[in-house]
């Protein structure tokens, strides 16, 4: 037997934590690993990405591959223990679909661009104190560097902007990144005098200094402040992981991709109806239950599916990400944080061919790709549950 090793603490992070690249463009990644007695080094990684066309990653570096969104998954051993990072990538178009690509403003200076390729979707002004962007027409407010996103049915595109005067100062915040699920919260380190903001906007919400995640996607929290009149700016990277956590009454929106817009959806399990609208699939939690929505355009294997809980409270479960090869084994289990004693939770694997749960240890079959445990409570004790996201590799 086989036993994944979780008792030990390997922490893999990677910098940068986040791509944004033209295709053809490439970037050195560089890959850390440390337990709780310091960094290590000789442990084996490996890499891919998901999903396979937006680019590779070799010698070090990730090459663009097709424009889109993606994820590279790092994976590192070290003697018994094994540890996971997940890297975003954002692949832009590299034909010149937004004009200008560059340009150099004063604070009060409007610049209306182009769009050359496409139909525009979305616009977005990072960071988002530099100034508000709308119908293609942008406003400088403040001095600084950063960049004018823009999504189109034909791909993404970005241009560089220079807003002269005395630049902010970039610190540190603290966490400078994030892994949740949605419905769960994270805080800030920033002086009460600092103001926080969330790109994109309906990933979440700002409560006083704590962000509060609604819908799975990446992103980032900004923060920004003044200190002896010096301009202060953070940012930390967010990645919420796609299952969905509703309580009875709730709903959520998840913004579908172009393609996604007319695909079929399907809920297997209780509490929950989903439907495609207005270019989102809406959720709405009618009771206590769990299950899968399927969302499936055309026939084969496009589609994706999303592990949901209808409860009463989203548990945190130990580990919140784990990577497997068919064979190896591993038990979940709620963080001791949050354990009740008069609370049991029985274990769904999803899809139920990555594996299957025995005496409370999960077992990876053989399977390739992301799966899911669902844990949760018994109903007549609110139906609380969490999520494992699996990634079940093959053996070298």
């Amino acid at each position: 037997m086989i036993l994944v090793a979780l008792t030990g603490f390997l922490l893999v992070q990677a910098n940068p934590s986040e791509l944004e690249l033209e295709s053809g463009e490439s970037q050195r990644i560089e890959i850390t690993a440390a337990t709780m007695t310091g960094k290590v080094k000789d442990f084996e990684l490996s890499a891919r990405v998901i999903p396979e066309q937006r680019g590779y990653f070799a010698d070090g570096k990730f090459i663009a591959g097709e424009p889109g969104p993606g994820l590279i998954i790092f994976e590192v051993k070290y003697k018994d223990q094994v540890g996971i990072k997940a890297v975003p990538v954002k692949v832009l178009s590299a034909q010149e679909g937004l004009s200008p690509k560059e340009a150099v403003l004063a604070v009060g200076d409007t610049l209306i661009f182009s769009v050359k390729t496409g139909t525009p979707e979305t616009w977005r002004v990072m960071p988002p104190w530099l100034g508000t962007i709308e119908n293609g027409v942008f406003v400088a407010e403040n001095s600084g560097r950063g960049v004018i996103t823009l999504k189109t049915d034909a791909g993404f595109y970005k241009a560089k902007i220079v807003i002269e005067g005395a630049e902010s100062e970039p610190v540190v915040l603290y966490p400078s990144e994030a892994v949740l699920f949605p419905g769960e919260e994270i805080s800030f380190s920033v002086p009460p005098s600092g103001a926080l903001s969330v790109d994109p906007p309906d990933l979440g919400r700002i409560e006083g200094g704590k962000f509060i995640a609604e819908r799975p996607g990446n992103g980032l929290v900004w923060a920004t402040w003044e200190e002896s009149g010096v301009r202060k700016t953070a940012k930390s990277f967010l990645r919420v992981l796609p299952a969905v956590f509703l309580k009875p009454g709730q709903s959520m929106d998840i913004p579908l991709p172009g393609k996604a817009r007319k695909a079929n959806v399907e809920v297997s399990g209780k509490g929950l109806t989903a439907e495609v609208s207005s270019g989102s699939l809406v959720l709405t939690a009618t009771g206590i239950g769990y299950g899968t929505i399927t969302v499936q355009k055309g026939k084969g294997k496009n589609k994706r599916i999303l592990p949901y809980i209808v409860g009463d409270k989203l548990v945190s479960m130990g580990p919140r990400e784990v990577s497997l090869s068919p064979g190896e084994e591993f038990r979940p289990a709620p963080l001791a944080s949050v354990k009740s004693k008069s609370t049991s939770f029985s274990f769904s694997v999803v899809p139920p061919e990555a594996g299957w749960i025995e005496g409370g240890v999960f077992k990876a079959g053989e399977w390739r790709g992301e799966a899911w445990l669902i844990g949760v409570a018994p109903e007549s004790e609110g139906g609380s549950g969490g999520f494992v996201r699996l990634i079940i590799v093959p053996k070298k």
